[in-house]
């Protein structure tokens, strides 16, 4: 494509190649965005100036955009894999044995610094995976108890009231609920406020006169 646009629509200006470079140097998230995209975008930068007689991008200066780029990523594991490379001779510095340092390093990322795996990247027996662990139990909302792990327990369904229940309330409308978030089975407490003591359900705290104990 960006050799059409060139071959139909004139020369390249000084303006295109800054316009270029900064396409080159968009940040880039490994937790949003894959590594292939981020190659794809210097590989594009360097052939937009392909048949350039000033302004052209060699593999040394994608070096230089596409460290920057990492650079400023939170990774420490990219930039010590920088660090590396960096310490070879200047002729084992080459394009290709950048990308295949940064794809090892990538590789052995923790997954929640990658950007989420499609069905079609994993193959079936992934997408099992990937689907199982989508089927995971999420969080529900109660007006009166905040966030629950039981799809059975929500603001409509709940079945211990306080006063002032809300029965439509949920998580982008809370109507001044709850926001106590409860722990799913097994986990522990990790703090509790000073002093704290469970809400009593609105059956119980009522008193005589209808007021509040």
């Amino acid at each position: 494509m960006l050799k059409h646009l060139k071959d139909n629509y004139g020369q390249i200006t000084a303006e295109d190649l800054n316009e270029n470079e900064e396409r080159i140097k968009t940040p880039w998230d490994p937790r949003t965005t894959s590594i292939e995209t981020f190659w794809k975008q210097h590989t594009d930068g360097k052939e937009y100036t392909a048949n350039c007689t000033k302004g052209k991008i060699d593999d040394d200066r994608l070096i230089v955009y596409a460290t920057a780029n990492i650079r400023a990523t939170d990774i420490t594991a990219f930039k010590d894999t920088i660090t590396d490379f960096e310490a070879k001779t200047p002729a084992q510095q080459t394009w290709a044995e950048f990308q295949k340092m940064i794809n090892k390093t990538y590789k052995q990322l923790p997954a929640s610094y990658k950007n989420p795996p499609t069905t079609k990247d994993l193959g079936y027996k992934g997408a099992n995976a990937l689907e199982e662990k989508e089927n995971e139990p999420y969080p529900h909302w109660c007006w009166s108890h905040g966030v629950t792990w039981n799809p059975e327990h929500t603001s409509k369904t709940c079945r211990n009231k306080f006063s002032g229940h809300v029965d439509n309330s949920n998580f982008f409308n809370m109507c001044g609920g709850c926001n106590r978030i409860g722990r799913r089975n097994g986990e522990k407490t990790v703090w509790k406020p000073k002093n704290w003591k469970p809400r009593q359900p609105l059956n119980e705290q009522t008193a005589e006169g209808g007021g509040p104990k």
